[in-house]
């Protein structure tokens, strides 16, 4: 930044050529006949007065750099909090495969209490069925819990580490 500003304030010197062949000749307009010019020169410039330019183009890049540091802590921000939802979400799920695994355990207990109505004729086929296909409903859902949870803990290390890798 300070740089480019050395930059600007400083002179500038520059060097030039131009020629060619012209009718007429476009420094001696007398001259009918085509002939050659050329012209050499060396340019010098400072601009000792710019009315305040440099102190606005100051003020700008300040503002900018305000802005993207705002912009970077709202980042950080909303990557906390949604590193924080994950964390809630992982251990939302946690509980539920606990209780999951608990009911898997009551439902086997029934299913097996109605495998043995069952030998015995006191229930009925379509009642066995039934306490065995909610014995798979459950486990269908600790698998289907167990993959969420999966998910989660990529996505929260993805977060994590898509912007906290590099710094750690």
């Amino acid at each position: 930044m300070f740089r480019l500003q050395e930059a600007v304030e400083q002179p500038k010197i520059r060097a030039f050529s131009q020629g060619g062949i012209g009718y007429p000749n476009p420094f001696n307009l007398f001259n009918d006949e085509i002939s050659p010019f050329g012209i050499v020169g060396v340019r010098f410039s400072w601009n000792v007065w710019d009315w305040g330019n440099r102190r606005r183009e100051r003020e700008i890049l300040l503002l900018q750099s305000q802005m993207l540091e705002a912009e970077k802590e709202n980042l950080l921000q909303n990557v906390d909090v949604q590193m924080q939802k994950h964390v809630e979400r992982i251990e939302q799920l946690k509980a539920t495969i606990v209780k999951d695994l608990e009911l898997i355990l009551v439902l086997q207990e029934i299913r097996e209490l109605a495998s043995l109505q069952f030998d015995e004729g006191i229930i009925s086929t379509g009642d066995y069925i039934d306490a065995v296909h909610e014995e798979q409903a459950a486990n269908l859902n600790l698998a289907l819990h167990k993959i969420q949870l999966e998910l989660e803990k990529a996505s929260y290390l993805n977060i994590r580490g898509t912007f906290f890798n590099s710094s750690n």
